[in-house]
C-alpha cells in the first residue's frame, strides 16, 4: 500500500490474442479489487492492449511510457502480474531502469510484489522480478521451438500447414 500512496495509477492490462481479448476486463476486476484491499480510493488511468507480451512497440505501453514521461515523477504502475507488462527480461530492464531512476514503481496484485526504486530499492523483489519476467518469455519461446519442429515433422510426412480443404 505505501507503494500507492500519494500516487497517480497507471493500470496496464494486456492479452496476446484475439481469443483472449475477454479477459481484459477480467484483469481490470482483479486490479481494481487488489487496489481497494490496498485501501487506494482515487481514480485510475487505464491502458489496455491486445499485443505479444515480447513486443516492444505496443501502442497502449508506449502511451502510457510518453504519458509518464510527461509528467511529475508522481506515478505508479499497476499491473494484475508482471508478465503482463512484458514478457521479455531484456526489454522489462531497460523499463525497469528507467523507471527505477524517476522513482516509479510497478506493482503487482498478483504476486503482492513492488519494484524497488533508486532511493528505496527492494533488494528481494528486485531479484525475484526480472526472474518471474524471464521465466515466462522462456516459456513462451519453448512453446515457438516446439511449435515449429512439430511443422518441420508434419513437412517431412507430407502434411502440409493450414486448413483441411472443404469437399463439400
Amino acid at each position: 500500500s505505501e507503494a500507492i500512496k500519494k500516487k497517480k495509477v497507471r493500470v496496464y492490462a494486456r492479452v496476446s490474442t484475439e481469443g483472449q481479448e475477454g479477459t481484459i476486463p477480467d484483469q481490470l476486476k482483479t486490479i481494481e479489487e487488489g487496489l481497494k484491499g490496498l485501501g487506494y480510493k482515487g481514480k485510475t488511468e487505464i491502458y489496455s492492449e491486445q499485443a505479444s507480451g515480447t513486443k516492444k512497440d505496443r501502442e497502449q505501453l508506449q502511451q502510457m511510457l510518453e504519458d509518464i514521461r510527461d509528467s511529475p515523477n508522481d506515478s505508479v504502475v499497476v499491473v494484475r502480474d508482471f508478465q503482463r507488462f512484458t514478457r521479455d527480461p531484456v526489454h522489462y530492464g531497460a523499463l525497469w531502469d528507467e523507471f527505477r531512476d524517476r522513482g516509479i514503481r510497478i506493482v503487482s496484485i498478483n504476486e503482492n510484489m513492488a519494484t524497488g526504486t533508486a532511493a528505496m530499492p527492494d533488494p528481494q523483489a528486485d531479484l525475484l522480478i526480472p526472474i518471474l519476467i524471464a521465466a515466462g518469455g522462456s516459456e513462451v519461446n519453448i512453446r515457438k521451438v516446439q511449435t515449429q519442429q512439430g511443422l518441420d515433422r508434419s513437412r517431412e510426412k507430407g502434411i502440409l500447414q493450414g486448413s483441411a480443404p472443404n469437399m463439400y
